[in-house]
């Protein structure tokens, strides 16, 4: 079969199987970790092999070499077992596969056949339950004249291609295997990395790209996370109320069939996730109906579905019964979390206690809402899962719970009679494997190392696997390479100790470069995005508005965060209110954000590091002496307004590495005018337009968030952001251009853009080189948002070859109702130096009415001069 196939009620019912690893004693063979001279598959493979037994030469994969497909077996999934993972993707489907594969890391474009002797050079496959206890996922490789794969499953031989794989890329020529035999197998057969897609959307090829990455580390579940107050992510017709409105923000039924292609094809298991009833401000009240908690429990409820009430929780299982029908995977997971227990005291509530002789308790409540989303996802052939962080909530013993409470709550479930997977790995509160990239500082976002550290419960029994997962909280728009920078080790740190959970002797840095050296994933782009050299900001932060959220990308009614415009490159900045410096403010040029000393002031741009050369300038006052304070940060590396260590002197760090700093200090109590340029060979430190001093260090441009764990106390205005190292010439420009030029850098609208090459921002982006330009009809115009009431006195167009012949300034105080200060006909081009003007407003709009060329409106430059 070509896909995916749901696989019958009670084998989706049925418990994982079981798996053992083999011991050195019952294999007699080498195991790694314990070898004094290791070989290449022990030193190569991530995640490590349960055995590796060297033998003597190399195999050599050739022009000539084959994938040679077992007859007997080519068009099976497996020999014998099974499990609800096991993928039905068949032996011949994974010998294309691993061809596909093959060519990517090495060139060579190999033959498959099915049947036949196999030459030397040549790799076998074939399904074989000769030894049982591989189990669903274990496979063997024997490395002689040829390269022989048997496995009980597809599943397993996969695996196996893997593992063949990255053999291949670590060799120098991508052609030599060490001989030997290898076999291998999983300690826990639940290995799954969960994507918190709610908050913030994430690319269908993104989400494909990390079932690649998942899979390439022999991790095989993903867990998608599809909604969250803040908005759900699903798109059907029959509940369109409640999805963004905007198809890049959501996933369409055929969005989801493209993922789970990828899924199928890579043997991972996609397990969706719809959590009810909290965590739900967007099911609730989506499509103008009022189905939570809030109209009968207070406002505070509006994130909590009415589970209640009949009515809902009949409307709220058709929504499940749906979105179920998506998915071709064994497992559906319902949520159910973080119910707030404040709710019991609540006399709607209590009253539903009283008069049901069903319900006893509050708990009970929740569990019949669960029972009954369990009755729809058993009807689609599927199993439950559920969120568990303690034991007060007890459903039916079919259903699997994914605990997020401490490692001694999994235990107590385990010994209650479920079946758990865990997210915990130590007995704390928060000892999770969760990962949150707005955390900076936060012992809640796991450590790199710590899952390496890490050994698992006793694998087997109701001790399904472990899970790690990656929350957007504050982030809600960004860069998804910022989410899989922080996910990408962890992924496989878990790998590591979910297949293997055997000790090692390997060190943590060891296995980093093991990671490194078997890099990425075939058909995972690695590229970066190209520079753009241009002398204008990839992202531009003037503070002077919290950025209106509307439906087309969130739910607004669940999205109550400040955010930062970014108008230039979308990466709108926004945090939690409590963490979120206070915006507007009173700043250099209209209106500032304003940071607390010391504190957790932040706004989350959530941009991936940038390498030099770059440049970050920015207007600054700062109001109180800090320590170690913080501009702009990242997890890796920060740019300090207050290095660690000094007297309050400028600096930048690479955590872990070192801290760097200029001499000199930002004075307090008067605006400044920072500028920071990286190139290869050194990092320079401008203030108000002059070379303070370079050092030779450098940094890679932290692009987490504005602030940070430990923000500076004083205010910040017009921001920019550059991909390029901008040179004294044009840092000195730009500190000059803003104490003459009100407009410089300013919001900008046009009636009309010639095309998305000529916008409105680039006639005051202080660049001389780039040029609004409108539609060739009168009238048009083009508006200059200032950032508050100014008293105007001069205007200074400087136009293109496309000129305005009659035109008006105009001032308005709200942006609608404008009055005419000047009128100008008969103009000829070039430059328009309007002097002698009075008026006042926020806005100044030019209102062309004639046009002096056949073509339409073209400004260089819109200079206004004000106090």
């Amino acid at each position: 079969m070509s896909s995916r196939l749901s696989p019958p009620a009670s084998r989706a019912r049925a418990m994982i199987t079981k798996l053992t690893v083999v011991t050195t004693a019952a294999a007699g063979i080498v195991v790694l970790g314990q070898s004094p001279a290791q070989a290449s598959a022990a030193d190569t493979i991530v995640p490590r092999v349960a055995s590796w037994t060297p033998a003597t030469g190399t195999f050599t994969l050739t022009s000539t070499s084959r994938i040679v497909v077992d007859a007997a077996t080519a068009s099976s999934y497996t020999s014998g077992p099974d499990s609800p993972t096991t993928s039905r993707r068949t032996l011949s489907q994974v010998a294309t596969k691993l061809r596909t594969d093959i060519q990517a890391v090495t060139g060579r474009a190999l033959t498959v056949v099915t049947g036949g002797a196999a030459a030397t050079g040549d790799i076998t496959l074939a399904l074989s339950n000769s030894d049982a206890t591989l189990g669903v996922e274990g496979y063997r490789i024997a490395v002689g004249d040829q390269v022989a794969v048997t496995a009980p499953t597809s599943t397993g031989a996969f695996q196996a291609g893997r593992s063949i794989l990255q053999l291949l890329k670590t060799d120098a020529g991508n052609d030599n295997l060490t001989r030997g035999t290898v076999r291998d197998l999983p300690s826990l057969t639940y290995r799954a990395v969960s994507v918190d897609l709610g908050r913030r959307h994430w690319e269908v090829s993104a989400i494909q790209d990390v079932i690649r990455q998942l899979a390439w580390h022999k991790l095989n579940i993903l867990q998608l996370h599809f909604n969250e107050s803040e908005a759900f992510r699903l798109y059907s017709p029959n509940y369109a109320g409640i999805a963004p409105t905007d198809a890049k923000a959501r996933y369409s039924q055929a969005d989801i069939a493209a993922i789970e292609a990828v899924a199928a094809e890579h043997h991972v298991t996609v397990v969706p996730e719809i959590d009810m009833p909290a965590h739900s401000t967007a099911i609730a009240l989506g499509g103008g109906a009022n189905r939570s908690m809030a109209p009968k429990c207070g406002s505070g409820n509006e994130w909590v579905l009415d589970y209640v009430d009949p009515a809902v929780r009949s409307w709220a299982n058709n929504l499940l019964g749906e979105f179920v029908s998506w998915f071709s995977g064994p497992y559906f997971h319902i949520g159910n979390d973080e119910v707030p227990h404040t709710l019991a005291s609540c006399p709607y509530v209590q009253n539903a206690i009283d008069t049901d002789p069903a319900i006893t308790n509050f708990e009970d409540l929740q569990e019949r809402f669960i029972s009954e989303q369990n009755a729809v996802v058993k009807a689609a052939g599927k199993r439950t899962m559920m969120w568990a962080n303690a034991a007060n909530i007890l459903p039916e013993k079919e259903i699997i719970l994914v605990n997020f409470g401490s490692d001694a709550n999994a235990a107590t479930l385990r010994n209650m009679g479920y079946d758990v997977v865990n997210t915990a790995y130590n007995t704390g509160s928060y000892t999770r494997f969760f990962l949150i990239p707005a955390a900076f500082g936060d012992t809640r976002h796991v450590a790199k190392g710590t899952i390496y550290g890490w050994t698992p419960a006793t694998p087997g029994g109701r001790n399904l696997g472990q899970q790690v997962a990656i929350w957007s909280d504050q982030i809600y728009f960004g860069d998804t390479k910022y989410f899989t920078d922080e996910l990408d080790s962890r992924r496989a740190e878990l790998a590591e100790r979910t297949w293997n959970s055997t000790a090692t002797s390997a060190t943590y840095s060891q296995f980093v470069a093991k990671v490194a050296a078997a890099g990425a994933a075939p058909g995972v782009s690695t590229a970066t995005p190209a520079r753009t050299a241009n002398g204008q900001p990839d992202h531009h932060y003037d503070f002077n508005e919290n950025l209106p959220v509307t439906s087309a990308t969130h739910f607004p009614g669940g999205y109550t965060y400040p955010t930062a415009r970014d108008s230039v490159g979308g990466k709108h900045a926004s945090a939690y209110t409590a963490e979120a410096p206070t915006f507007p403010t009173a700043g250099y040029r209209g209106s500032g954000a304003r940071f607390t000393a010391g504190a957790n002031d932040k706004l989350n741009i959530a941009g991936s590091d940038l390498a030099p050369p770059w440049t970050v300038a920015t207007w600054v006052r700062r109001e109180v002496n800090g320590t170690d304070t913080q501009l702009l940060r990242g997890w890796n590396t920060a740019i300090k307004l207050e290095q660690n260590g000094t007297t309050n002197r400028v600096g930048v760090t690479t955590y872990g590495v070192g801290d760097y700093s200029f001499a000199y200090t930002v004075p307090l109590n008067q605006w400044t005018h920072l500028a920071i340029v990286a190139t290869p060979t050194g990092t320079s430190l401008y203030a108000n337009g002059s070379l303070v001093q370079t050092i030779p260090q450098t940094v890679a441009l932290p692009r987490g968030a504005i602030g940070g764990n430990r923000a500076f106390g004083g205010t910040l205005d017009e921001l920019r952001i550059y991909d390029e190292a901008l040179s004294a010439t044009q840092i000195a420009a730009l500190h000059s251009a803003y104490q003459s030029d009100a407009a410089l850098g300013s919001p900008a609208t046009a009636s009309t853009v010639e095309t998305s090459a000529f916008p409105a921002s680039a006639a005051v982006d202080g660049i001389s080189s780039t040029r609004w330009s409108s539609t060739r009809m009168d009238p048009q115009w083009i508006r200059v948002d200032l950032g508050s009431v100014k008293a105007i006195n001069r205007v200074k167009l400087t136009w293109e070859a496309a000129y305005g012949r009659d035109y008006q300034v105009q001032v308005s105080t709200d942006g609608t109702n404008f009055t005419t200060i000047r009128s100008q006909v008969g103009g000829d081009g070039g430059v328009d130096d309007l002097t002698g003007l009075s008026g006042s407003g926020r806005y100044l709009r030019i209102h062309g009415t004639a046009r002096g060329t056949t073509y339409g409106y073209s400004l260089w430059s819109l200079e206004v001069g004000a106090a």
